[in-house]
């Protein structure tokens, strides 16, 4: 089993000469002869090796039995020995997650900690092919995709599991022919848990009923969806910048480049950007990331709705925003500033300085940020703020006025953004929607006798209006 363990490390290249590996130990017959097999291929690798273990306090005085077996055994083999103690069932009360998820969660936090501070070191774990047919029937009965159904990788986040080669019986064997007393974890055979079930009652079943090999065709199943998820989210990858943009703490999606992606690239993308704000995927299922895309495709502007993890996703006209649900962007309600007649106005709420300037002749710059009013129509002083209730105005063109939150909606622009715009008015109307659109009152024309310019500047730090 030493040589399949080996090969199965050089292929998959999970281990490589001078590797730092912290080796997570339980006491049962996996771990222990994981702890086994890597001395045996220390010497070969030239390995830096050290022992963790994790006493969860879920069997009392077995739990304690299990940590000082294991200190003893790393004693026995000169290797360094990490331990820790920690009351899981309380975490459970207070969390609300699973025994399994709970365990999971504390065991690695302490896992990846030890391993940062002996050098980043890798972490080995003793999972084996049977514990991978059991992970893909269990997230068959979840629902999953091809992500949970591609089971447990050889290498993901700085884990390695060297055992995946192997089954439960060829470890028993090789713990009985090198001599290796494991602990045995009577929770094992409990049935209160789903995995056990599926190791105690199905799977036996399944191999004695319906295909011999069923535990093997599980985990070459496993393999073959894996390498076809991991090309999907390559894929995913490589067009990612394309689509997504972070607006602070948001994440955006062009909506229109989203809802060309193939179904496949869309789930993914969804479960990419969700693991990206919140660090994990916890509570997130198939139904959240469909919801999203329906919504994508038929969401009218500003429907949303509510994920786990305290995030909202909400759609607008071009755009599609994760982000938290408390987030969003501020509005500064103070925003009234008096223009000076002539020259430059600093606003610090925009970062911006407004200059007023007179011209004697009618010319027009392409640009969106500054504009020629007639004066004579105009009732000064003019001044700045963002939009109010009731608020309108007649865009450049039209005939008639019509409300600017209509306005808004019709250019297309997100809600969250309208509280923000800013405004340039007189003391009777709006004159113009700063970077969008000039007021039809108070516009210049090549028979204006005094044409007054008003510019708009962003700091050079800043974004443009």
């Amino acid at each position: 089993m030493l040589e399949k363990v080996k090969c199965y490390c050089d292929r998959n290249g999970l281990i490589t000469i001078g590797d730092t590996i912290l080796i997570a130990c339980s006491g049962g017959p996996d771990s222990l002869a994981l702890v086994d097999i890597l001395l045996k291929l220390q010497k070969a690798y030239q390995l830096k090796l050290a022992v963790a273990h994790f006493d969860h306090m879920f069997r009392g005085a077995e739990s304690k039995a299990d940590a000082e077996f294991v200190a003893a055994f790393c004693r026995e083999k000169n290797i360094a020995y990490y331990q820790k103690t920690f009351d899981v069932p309380a975490y459970i009360k207070k969390t609300g997650f699973s025994p399994e998820e709970a365990a999971r969660i504390v065991r690695y936090e302490f896992l990846r900690s030890v391993a940062k501070k002996i050098g980043d070191a890798k972490i080995a774990t003793g999972h084996h092919q049977d514990d991978q047919a059991e992970t893909v029937l269990i997230h068959l009965f979840r629902g999953a995709g091809s992500s949970g159904i591609g089971g447990i990788r050889p290498v993901s986040r700085g884990i390695i599991r060297p055992l995946l080669s192997v089954t439960r019986q060829e470890i028993e064997e090789y713990c009985e022919n090198n001599y290796l007393s494991p602990r045995i974890d009577r929770t094992n055979y409990q049935t209160d848990y789903l995995r056990n079930r599926i190791r105690l009652q199905l799977l036996p079943e399944l191999i004695e009923n319906f295909n011999p090999a069923m535990k093997t065709a599980l985990c070459k199943s496993a393999e073959i969806i894996a390498a076809e998820h991991d090309f999907i989210r390559q894929s995913v990858e490589r067009i990612w910048t394309d689509i997504v943009s972070h607006e602070g703490e948001s994440i955006i999606f062009h909506r229109e480049k989203f809802n060309q992606l193939h179904i496949s690239q869309k789930r993914e993308l969804f479960r990419m950007a969700i693991e990206k704000k919140q660090g994990n995927l916890r509570g997130i299922s198939f139904k959240h990331v469909e919801k999203m895309i329906v919504l994508s495709e038929k969401g009218f502007v500003g429907t949303q709705i509510e994920l786990p993890g305290n995030l909202i996703f909400k759609c607008n006209y071009q755009q599609m925003t994760l982000a938290d649900s408390q987030a969003g962007i501020k509005k500064i309600d103070s925003l009234y500033v008096v223009l000076a007649p002539q020259g430059d106005t600093y606003i610090p709420a925009l970062k911006a300085t407004a200059q007023v300037e007179f011209t004697d002749s009618f010319i027009k710059r392409a640009d969106q940020n500054s504009l020629l009013f007639d004066f004579d129509q105009l009732v000064p002083p003019l001044f700045i703020r963002y939009r109010q209730a009731g608020d309108r105005f007649r865009p450049s063109g039209m005939a008639g006025s019509k409300k600017l939150k209509d306005f808004f909606i019709d250019y297309k622009l997100e809600r969250q953004k309208r509280d923000i715009v800013p405004i340039l008015c007189d003391q009777q109307r709006i004159l113009w929607v700063i970077g969008y659109r000039q007021s039809e009152y108070g516009k210049a024309s090549e028979k204006t006798k005094k044409c007054l310019r008003v510019s708009i500047r962003k700091d050079e730090k800043s974004e443009g209006v």
